[in-house]
């Protein structure tokens, strides 16, 4: 992992290229190698070549402040924990040999960042600290769910040259390497660690050896050397890859097949276990002793539903397939689902997703294989629903920017909680959302996409 570039809830944090372009600035230049930075970041992040504070602006920079203009930012040295595996066992012993193992369960993170604080004077520095301190609370909104933790998995690489006609070296019109303007691998390297809020600091741990002695040298240095710890979500998230964008359903006929199958069938109830799977013939089983019947089962919990879930008579269906490529084989992936309800309320919309290794088509797949199931029973005129794997959260965006929570809308399989769905094991998945003919608008779209995350 890239440790030399770090952004808390939006704001730039730690850019050791930034220092360290501000040190040549100021005259202590020759001091770091460039080995401890990525000199391709300012065109990554679309900054513009890094010159002064002041100039640029950077993201501490207060016009009201002159300290600010003598600081030059974070340096990081190193951060614990980041690769530390956030998975964890409960192990309970047995009374007799052995134990009993938990579930499986992934952990928080906790990180602990230490760099210096690099600055012209003293002023500097303390302002720095001040800025840091600030910073680190995080965003006034994000309440106790915390925010985005954002660093790269690598030094971002040219992959091409923005505009057509471009060669491979970007050669246009008239133009050579020169004129090439770089586009770079930045959304492959980003990664994202959710919920993540401070725990303790920054704290100051040491003051650079002789710097009051050094206080008449020019340019920026090592001033205060500070460490501070930072909680988040066990998963490093990665960026969205669309699979589907603003994808509108097909028009409603009116030959629509119900999409009810009527079982008139009453040998065996399909939802008995001792039934054979595909047919209505009871399996005999084991014959209960007679002369000692056994004890009846305990009541079963009658299972969590909503009766706000209902299933149209008739439905026009819209499938996407997501490839393979698309799908990693190591790790998962979570959906992110968006539904926009056109001019009228949506209702009644269902979204399964199926493994598809075989590459059936929709009308092959079984209804009863199926990873499982989003039941979305409203969505207001003119609105988004989102379904969103990574926070695990649903919300509606309504006219007049207004977001509220949609769980009362969203269910999962049979009416019951909503359980998100990950895709995994590097091979074709279908998705195939029916929505009922009778609440569906022309301009009603569907967007998916997919977002991987790593341990």
């Amino acid at each position: 992992m890239l440790e030399t570039y770090l952004t808390f809830a939006g704001n730039e944090i730690a850019n050791n290229t930034r220092t360290a372009s501000y040190l040549v600035d100021s005259g202590a230049g020759g001091t770091l190698q460039g080995q401890c930075f990525c000199d391709t970041l300012p065109d990554a992040i679309d900054d513009a070549p890094y010159t002064t504070p002041e100039l640029d602006p950077a993201p501490w920079y207060d016009e009201s402040d002159p300290r600010s203009t003598g600081f030059a930012g974070l340096w990081i040295e190193k951060i614990d924990g980041l690769y530390n595996t956030p998975i964890e066992r409960t192990i309970t012993q047995r009374i007799g040999d052995g134990a009993v193992r938990g579930c499986l369960r992934a952990k928080d993170k906790t990180l602990t960042v230490t760099g210096w604080l690099f600055a012209q004077d003293e002023c500097g520095a303390d302002y720095g600290l001040v800025w840091l301190r600030s910073a680190l609370l995080g965003s006034q909104c994000a309440g106790c769910n915390g925010d985005d933790l954002c660093f790269l998995a690598c030094c971002p690489s040219q992959i091409g040259c923005r505009g057509e006609g471009e060669g491979e070296h970007g050669e246009g019109e008239g133009g050579g390497e020169d004129d090439c303007d770089p586009v770079y691998d930045t959304d492959v390297q980003l990664r994202t660690l959710k919920n993540s809020a401070l725990v303790s600091g920054p704290d100051v741990v040491a003051v650079a050896p002789g710097f009051h002695q050094g206080m008449c040298l020019e340019g920026a240095r090592p001033v205060y050397q500070v460490t501070f710890q930072i909680s988040t979500d066990p998963y490093m998230w990665r960026q969205p890859m669309s699979v589907v964008e603003a994808q509108p359903w097909p028009l409603p006929t009116d030959d629509a097949v119900c999409n009810i199958t009527w079982n008139d069938l009453d040998e065996c109830d399909p939802a008995n276990p001792d039934c054979l799977p595909g047919s209505n013939v009871p399996l005999r089983g084991c014959v209960a002793d007679e002369l000692c019947p056994p004890p009846p089962p305990p009541p079963r919990l009658p299972a969590a539903s909503a009766a706000c879930v209902c299933l149209p008579l008739t439905v026009v269906r819209q499938c996407i397939d997501i490839p393979s490529n698309k799908v990693p084989a190591w790790l998962d992936s979570a959906l992110r689902i968006e539904v926009y309800s056109g001019e009228a309320p949506l209702r009644n919309l269902s979204v399964r997703v199926w493994q598809n290794p075989q590459d059936k088509t929709a009308a092959e797949l079984d209804e009863c294989a199926a990873l499982g199931t989003y039941y979305i029973t409203y969505v207001p005129a003119n609105s988004y629903l989102t379904i969103d794997g990574v926070t695990g959260k649903s919300t509606l965006r309504c006219p007049g920017f207004v977001q509220t929570n949609a769980s009362t809308q969203v269910y999962g399989s049979g009416g019951g909680p909503l359980e998100h769905i990950t895709l995994s094991c590097g091979v074709k998945h279908t998705i195939c959302a029916d929505v009922d003919t009778t609440y569906i608008d022309p301009l009603a779209s569907l967007t998916i996409s997919t977002i991987t995350r790593e341990l």
